[in-house]
């Protein structure tokens, strides 16, 4: 009875990624690593799940994502994945093919002694993956020490009971946003160490397309003359602002 009741709570907070969600995912994370946001020890610095849900919710706007249970589970999964191949390519036998991405084993023997004591390793074996490389740059010196390494502690706000319930689902949706858009909107949500989540929301509620909201975004962290302005303004003048900032108008936005 308990397992079923497990069972339920773990279907419950299963999340379907989009390739293009988890490709957001990626340039996000990809912006944050540029930005500085990593510590010399290779965790994330405090804050770094809000600003990724936060820029999710700007590149993805009816995905409503959150830090927790989604982006985290989904990060943990990831780093699951990078850790059983970063192991098998420091073990004797195993290298990675770097044109055909993927792991190879020089003999079946190797491979079944390998497994008897890394049984998370079955199918990884010849399995394309064209992530690693990408990953080992977002991990960095946050080196896998072995399969099921943990995400870093500092990024992990609470743990997720469901790092196998995460999958990708193929998707053929035109890639409408690029990826110099995801960069710009990355590089102003994480943008210094402020938490400025706050002027993300207050431009999602006025209605502008994603692209505005990016652009805006970008606009108004640039300068700290355009925060103070944007936040002493109410709502209706608030519109009228960020309508001049778009058009290259408004005062102190050159």
């Amino acid at each position: 009875m308990e397992s079923g009741d497990e069972n339920i709570e773990q279907g419950k907070s299963r999340r379907v990624w989009t390739s293009f969600e988890e490709e957001s995912l990626l340039n996000v994370l990809d912006g944050i690593i540029a930005g500085g946001q990593r510590c010399d020890s290779g965790s994330f610095k405090s804050g770094t799940l809000l600003k990724i849900e936060n820029a999710l919710n700007l590149l993805c706007p009816n995905s409503n994502l959150k830090a927790s249970p989604h982006i985290e589970s989904k990060l943990k999964k990831l780093k699951k994945d990078y850790s059983i191949i970063y192991d098998m390519m420091n073990k004797s036998g195993f290298a990675w093919n770097d044109i055909k991405k993927c792991i190879e084993v020089d003999s079946n023997e190797v491979w079944d002694t390998y497994l008897q004591h890394n049984k998370k390793a079955k199918g990884w074996r010849n399995k394309k993956y064209p992530l690693f490389d990408r990953l080992a740059t977002i991990f960095g010196s946050d080196r896998a020490t072995g399969i099921g390494a943990e995400v870093p502690a500092d990024m992990m706000e609470e743990q997720s009971n469901n790092e196998d319930g995460i999958e990708v689902e193929n998707d053929t949706s035109p890639m409408s946003m690029s990826t110099l858009r995801m960069q710009a909107v990355t590089d102003a949500i994480v943008k210094g160490n402020e938490d400025r989540s706050d002027i993300a929301k207050e431009l999602k509620k006025m209605g502008l397309s994603v692209i505005d909201q990016i652009e805006a975004l970008k606009i108004i962290l640039d300068k700290p003359q355009n925060i103070s302005v944007f936040m002493s303004l109410d709502d209706e003048v608030r519109k009228v602002y960020v309508d001049n900032l778009l058009a290259g108008t408004a005062r102190g936005s050159t």
